[in-house]
């Protein structure tokens, strides 16, 4: 059954009639009529049918409860009795008793069942037996009234029994369950988290009184729900949702477990990584990794939010060392679970760092070479429990007991080479290196059978198998084995670091089948064999097995482009999932699934048995710009990300670390059907909280070279990471799409910015004195005005302000002025001139309105700017931030002027040469920054604009601004400066009535805008336009229902800018990249895409509603429909992104079905040139928003499409948010 979103669904009941077992739900809808209709569904077993309505009188009905349904015994005739809990037209409540006969009958009142009860009655609560109800009133609009808890007993002209509460807005309750008889128990929540218990005491004769408890405070609770043995859940729409445990005595409530919700999202900021240009307001899109800064909750609840994208890194310990050429991991034996030893790698040295107790040096192994030559691989191999290291020069394998070296393996001087150059193995004792000219051996470490040399801990044999010589010499090489059991942690790898693994070390660890290696100058990748062929001979009855040699070529795979391989890596990455992941010497990464086979041919009486290799669902990213190094290690995945199968082989999954300049690790999804990659963000390596300083470009990112696990007992479950000057220990985060961290402010917010130059974060507040035992309301008191907070980057209170009663926050941004001076002191009247300071300042402006009683629009507000001074002193105590120098940065906030306006300061923007632009009522107007007489002042241009009825948001580019209005749409100005005059001139605008909520404006001629029927729409500034109607008119270019309300839009990205990453066989070419925060507490993103891209997209998502059953039945094209008031129109313009995402996790069949529908349709293909597209072209922003004929659209030139090709796509797309 549909309610379309502009009806608004007061409550619903629901209950199952007897006669015939029929469920049948109510909902009371309030309608324009002057009646509200009551929707009853037609009867059904298990799906609800075409609904029914009849009449309800009673406007303004918040609660419907059934009580004691009746029925006739003639067949189909039955009904029940609703108890309504509803307000009149003085705003009275009242409570009434209705009798619904029949699925299509009508009301009736059994009786004159009209009781009315406190004004603020919001509750209405069974009491069994089921023919008497409880009334929970709450406190009254209108005025302090008592406010109390009612007890309406089922007997007629019986007294109702009261019992006083303290003044609060009750938002939930639940039953308790009660092994005595003698009482019914309820929880109640309130506005302020405070947790009640409602106690109805009674006896024989009936409930004789009424008791009210105070359990203690949790989150504000829109929804309470016993579940058993004391514990309840807290649902709540203004914090997080809790878990409690009640207990019987002192402290009642405890706080189990907490789960995170970020609506409301009131205002949010971004911090832009390196790379981006600017802060808040001024992101220039794709331009760098954003953080966004949010002001989340209300009332008590309120917290601010940093949602960053990636992984971060909690660290353990570093260590200042430069020049390190490779790090692994080594343990005292082979079946010890923690590792002990770190090696480090130097040009012609080599380091071992060692854990001993609770400290970590560096120490020497005889067995181990450390000088004038350079190590290149080390790894602790399973038979006879020795390590192996690999240097330059030779091949070294030490006993684990004695630490001496037992045997070694040196190229021969027939080899005619000049030592090795790269080498690998696994932990069956399986070695291939690689020498200078292309040669390439083979080695095998095997344990002897004699006791005796067990004893003396040289039971082991070092043995060369096979040497081959290749046409180029080899850059990489990996011969890791695929994982064939179901459970990984059989046995121990070094590259595989589980913290819970039990280590047999009875149990032999998988050997590798073949070898993946790559050559310089070549551009390829090889796969060799590591086994011998076996061919079985029957001729004339006799058999015989002939073997040839390994290193026989499997597979040869070209890379294409004109970069080599430069690390190689084989892992199967999800239960049978094998992958091959190369990465290149330009930052690019590619992936392959590799598929291994055996195949049986005979000839001429002898039966071969030769094994197969191929690879498929070839995919390349780009990771950043610097040669990618790859890196095995295992992770417990959150429980989204892990399938049931998954999870009951192993709590850990494998997962890949790319080193490069922009580190990222990959993994594949619960489901094992998409791989995916998660950023490491290095500017949260050194501490948890977020550095804005870091965050804003001014540093340079540092570049992680090489990662090995390091699972010791000091710092168990870390990874080890070496930069060009530094060794790092740490944990990283749980690998998910996002990381929330949250910092409380006991306060409710209102606004919040981003200042770089201070360092700081500000937040307006309603004002509360931030004292954790303090009640806040959600609603606030807005007479005490409102509060400024400045915060550091650690989230401490550096300044406060107080700000006027009854004055609010309305506006608040950090952006940069410039300082124009005003010469007064000459008595030449015409010597008065401004002239610029040589650059421009930041500063913080803060916009208010007075919101006077008894108002109906704000005749008064101020604009406070402030700015900050950063002083750096001695090491000292005060608490301040550690400057690099050494020395204590402490940071100081001074208000430098303020200017009185005329009406409440909604928004604010950074505009032209260092001045704003600003809101006022229905006015826009211009302010400059002037120094007069050495006195700041903020004084209005002449430049305005008026003809609004409330100016709600304001956004600018270059000289041009738009306005967003509360009922007309979008406008845009223009800054004109001619003969002298400065003019804000209005150039063009959207007629439709749209009550606008947020806006943006995606590039100079287009424009994203919300309003308040949940919706979201585009507009495009034809300034090409043959006529001036034409140009005067904003035309509507896209429409799209999101359910939900935006609060804020902000130019920026949570990822990267991935302009680089190239597909062979698909390319996304997008141009804006734009935020979105809703009240509900989602965070979306909203991407212009070019006109072949958009195409593709929108032919895609015609096919996945066409082919794959909707859930529920839903109809996605009438969902997404643009609904407002009685307008509605179908969604244009836009892709839903997450329906085109969905593709991923169907089935290969589904994929094929959906694919087919594409080639069947031909949507995808772009025929000819739009008319006018030429003229679009012109810009290239307006190209990728608004669409023209890609010209990187190598897809488009396909004949048929694939579904490797579409998947790539689309897995491209995902990857851009």
């Amino acid at each position: 059954m549909w309610v379309d979103p502009p009806i608004a669904a007061r409550c619903c009941v629901w209950w199952r009639i007897p006669v015939g077992e029929k469920l049948c739900v109510c909902i009371c809808i309030r309608a324009a009529s002057p009646s509200s209709p009551l929707a009853l569904p037609h009867p059904a077993a298990s799906v609800l049918g075409p609904p029914s309505s009849v009449r309800l009188n009673e406007l303004n009905t918040s609660t419907i409860l059934n009580i004691l349904p009746i029925s006739n015994q003639q067949e189909g005739v039955a009904g029940g009795n609703l108890v309504v809990l509803y307000r009149d037209l003085r705003q009275k409540s009242h409570v009434l008793t209705l009798a619904l006969h029949g699925a299509g009958g009508a009301i009736s009142a059994p009786g004159p069942r009209r009781s009315r009860i406190d004004a603020g009655s919001g509750l209405l609560l069974l009491v069994p037996p089921l023919r008497s109800s409880v009334a929970a009133a709450a406190s009254s609009s209108a005025g302090p009234t008592q406010t109390s808890a009612t007890y309406l007993p089922s007997t007629p002209n019986a007294p109702p029994k009261i019992v006083p509460m303290q003044e609060t807005l009750l938002l939930s309750a639940a039953s308790i369950p009660t092994l005595d008889s003698s009482d019914i128990r309820y929880l109640l929540g309130d506005d302020t988290g405070r947790l009640l218990v409602l106690a109805l005491l009674r006896n024989s004769g009936g409930i004789t009184s009424l008791t009210l408890d105070y359990l203690g405070s949790v989150t504000t609770p829109t929804g309470l729900t016993y579940l058993d043995d004391g514990l309840v859940f807290v649902g709540s729409q203004f914090g997080d949702s809790q878990l409690i445990q009640i207990h019987p005595s002192d402290p009642f409530v405890e706080i189990r477990e907490e789960f995170l919700n970020l609506g409301p999202i009131v205002d949010f900021d971004v911090l832009v990584d390196s790379g981006g240009t600017s802060i808040g307001t001024n992101v220039q899109a794709g331009m760098g990794q954003c953080q966004i800064v949010a002001a989340c909750g209300c009332g008590k609840d309120g917290t601010v939010r940093v949602i960053r994208n990636g992984i971060g890194i909690h660290e353990q310990a570093n260590v200042d060392i430069a020049g390190i050429k490779g790090m692994w991991n080594l343990r005292p034996s082979y079946s010890s679970p923690h590792d002990k030893y770190l090696i480090q790698s130097f040009i012609s040295e080599a380091r071992i760092l060692s854990i001993n107790h609770d400290e970590m040096s560096e120490i020497t192994i005889p067995g181990i070479i450390s000088t004038d030559e350079t190590t290149l691989f080390c790894l602790n191999i399973c038979p006879g429990d020795c390590i192996v290291q690999i240097t330059d020069r030779r091949v070294s394998v030490i006993d684990c007991k004695t630490l001496r070296v037992v045997q070694t393996w040196m190229p021969s001087s027939q080899l005619d080479c000049g030592g090795i150059t790269v080498a690998n193995g696994n932990a069956s004792g399986q070695i291939v290196v690689a020498l200078r000219g292309g040669t390439l051996a083979y080695l095998q470490i095997r344990k002897h059978d004699d006791e005796d040399d067990d004893e003396d801990g040289g039971g082991v044999e070092l043995e060369e198998i096979h040497i081959t010589k290749l046409e180029q010499e080899v850059s990489c090489i990996d011969l890791t084995p695929f994982d064939t059991s179901t459970n990984s942690s059989s046995y121990y790898d070094n590259n595989k670091a589980d913290s819970v693994m039990d280590i047999d070390s009875n149990s032999t660890p998988p050997r590798s089948k073949f070898v993946a290696l790559g050559l310089w100058n070549d551009y390829t990748v090889r796969i060799l064999s590591l086994e011998n062929k076996k061919a079985t001979s029957s001729i004339n009855n006799n058999e015989a097995t002939i073997s040839d040699a390994p290193l026989d070529e499997l597979l040869k795979i070209e890379l294409g482009g004109d970069t080599q391989a430069r690390s190689i890596l084989m892992s199967t990455l999800q239960t049978n999932r094998d992958m091959l992941l190369i990465g290149l010497g330009d930052g690019n990464l590619i992936s392959y699934a590799v598929n291994q086979d055996y195949i049986d041919s005979s000839f001429s009486g002898i039966t071969t048995t030769k094994m197969t290799v191929s690879v498929s669902e070839r995919k390349k990213v780009s990771l950043g710009s610097q040669s990618v190094s790859l890196c095995t290690f295992q992770k417990h995945l959150p429980a989204q990300e892990i399938s049931n199968a998954a999870a009951s082989s192993s709590k850990f999954h494998t997962c890949v670390f790319a080193s490069c300049d922009r580190p990222t690790i990959v993994y594949m999804s619960g489901n094992g059907k998409k791989m995916l990659y998660s950023n490491i963000n290095l500017n949260n390596c050194t501490s948890s909280i977020p550095s804005i300083e870091n965050s804003c470009g001014a540093p340079e990112e540092e570049v992680i070279n090489h990662v090995t696990p390091f699972h010791c007992e000091l710092f168990p479950d870390c990874l080890c990471f070496a930069s060009e000057s530094t060794l790092r220990i740490g944990i990283i985060d749980d690998i998910q799409k996002l990381h929330v961290q949250t910092f409380r402010l006991n306060e409710c917010p209102i606004k919040i910015a981003c200042h770089a130059d201070g360092n700081l974060f500000i937040v307006g507040c309603v004002s509360g004195q931030g004292n954790e035992d303090e009640e806040h309301s959600i609603i606030g008191d807005m007479s005490a005005g409102n509060v400024v907070r400045f915060l550091t980057n650690t989230f401490d209170e550096i300044h406060r302000v107080d700000l006027d009663p009854f004055e609010t926050i309305t506006s608040l941004v950090s952006c940069r002025l410039v300082n124009r001076a005003t010469n007064t002191t000459s008595s030449d009247s015409s010597a008065s001139m401004y002239t610029s300071h040589s650059g421009s300042r930041p500063y913080i402006i803060v916009g208010t309105a007075y919101a006077i009683p008894n108002e109906d629009e704000p005749s008064m507000g101020r604009l406070l700017v402030f700015e900050t001074t950063n002083l750096v002193t001695n090491r000292s105590n005060d608490g301040g931030e550690m400057d690099s120098g050494g020395g204590t940065l402490n940071t100081t906030v001074r208000q430098i002027t303020q200017l009185v306006t005329r009406g409440a300061v909604y928004s604010i923007c950074p505009f032209l040469d260092g001045s704003i632009l600003a809101t006022v009522n229905s006015r826009t107007n211009l302010y400059h920054l002037h120094d007069v007489d050495n006195v700041y002042e903020l004084q209005a241009d002449r430049a305005y604009h008026h003809g609004h009825v409330l100016s709600l948001c304001v956004k600018s580019l270059d000289n041009t601004a738009i306005v967003g209005d509360l009922m007309r749409s979008v406008s845009v100005l223009d800054y004109v400066q001619a003969d002298g005059t400065n003019t804000l001139r209005e150039v063009s605008r959207d007629f439709n009535p749209n009550f606008t909520t947020a806006i943006e404006i995606l590039s100079p001629h287009v424009f994203l805008g919300s309003e308040t029927f949940n919706n979201i729409f585009s507009l495009q500034r034809n300034v090409n336009a043959a006529t001036e109607e034409g140009r005067c008119r904003l035309e509507n270019k896209g429409e799209y229902y999101l359910g939900e309300m935006v609060n804020k839009f902000v130019r920026g990205s949570l990822v990267g800018d991935n302009t680089n990453s190239s597909m062979d066989i698909a390319s996304v070419v997008l141009g804006s990249r734009t935020l979105y925060a809703t009240v509900d507490g989602s965070i979306g993103s909203v991407l212009g895409m070019d006109r072949a891209t958009f195409v593709f997209f929108n032919t895609l998502q015609h096919s996945i509603v066409h082919t794959i059953p909707a859930v529920g039945g839903l109809d996605h094209g009438h969902f997404r429909s643009f609904k407002a008031e009685r307008r509605s129109h179908p969604c244009r313009g836009f892709v839903d992104g997450d329906l085109i995402e969905s593709f991923l996790d169907l089935t290969p069949s589904q994929m094929k079905s959906v694919v087919d529908r594409m080639n069947s349709n031909g949507g995808w293909k772009l025929s000819s040139t739009d008319d006018g597209e030429e003229e679009e072209a012109k810009n290239i922003q307006d190209r990728k928003v608004i669409g023209s004929k890609s010209e990187n659209s190598s897809i488009a030139n396909m004949k048929n499409l694939s579904v490797e090709s579409v998947l790539a796509k689309v897995e491209e797309m995902s990857r851009q948010h």
